[in-house]
């Protein structure tokens, strides 16, 4: 782990990450692996039970053997990628299959052949969070600099409306001025007459 990752790990929130396998004890194990790697990790055991329990628990990362019964990960990561509120999850393919093109086809952003390296898909991972971090990061200083802008837009409406108030102010200063001036003249004019 770089020392830019344990950084993140200090502030970050977990990566909330779906297994789904219809394997239990395959399921269950990488889920414990998850959690001891310090990932939030849940459970689906089929592809129906997977699409319900990704629209409650809303995971950063969907982890999905290929061949399952009924809803089988090429069919679950197309349904996942027509969903609008789920469009931003990461897709790995954990399968024995090795079409690794036909994943990516169906929306697997990531594919792992079984039996999978554990610390490929943990480094994968742990790079996943940080990239999620940073942008994360990024959208905050982007919500930062709008705010920022606004304030700006709204200090020059102000300056300007100010600045419209001081033209005005001249104009009657000015005014005043020529009436002045015209008393002035009015009142020489009077004394040269006297």
């Amino acid at each position: 782990m770089s020392a830019d990752e344990g950084a993140i790990d200090r502030v970050a929130p977990a990566l909330r990450i779906l297994v789904v396998d219809d394997d239990k004890n395959a399921a269950d194990s990488l889920c414990f692996l998850l959690k001891v790697w310090g990932f939030d990790a849940r459970v689906a055991y089929n592809g129906e039970e997977a699409l319900t329990a990704a629209q409650a628990y809303s995971p950063d990362c969907l982890l999905s053997d290929i061949e399952m019964p009924g809803i089988d990960g090429y069919r679950l990561a197309e349904s996942i990628r027509q969903n609008e509120a789920l469009k931003g999850v990461t897709l790995v393919a954990i399968s024995a299959s090795p079409d690794e093109a036909r994943a990516r086809a169906a929306g697997f952003d990531h594919h792992f052949a079984k039996p999978a390296d554990t610390q490929a898909i943990e480094e994968m991972l742990r790079r996943l969070r940080v990239m999620g971090t940073r942008l994360h990061q990024t959208e905050e200083l982007v919500r930062q600099q709008g705010e920022v802008v606004s304030e700006a837009r709204d200090v020059m409406k102000e300056v300007k409306q100010e600045v419209q108030e001081m033209h005005q102010e001249l104009r009657e200063v000015k005014e005043d001025v020529k009436e002045m001036r015209q008393d002035l003249k009015e009142v020489k004019d009077k004394q040269e007459r006297v």
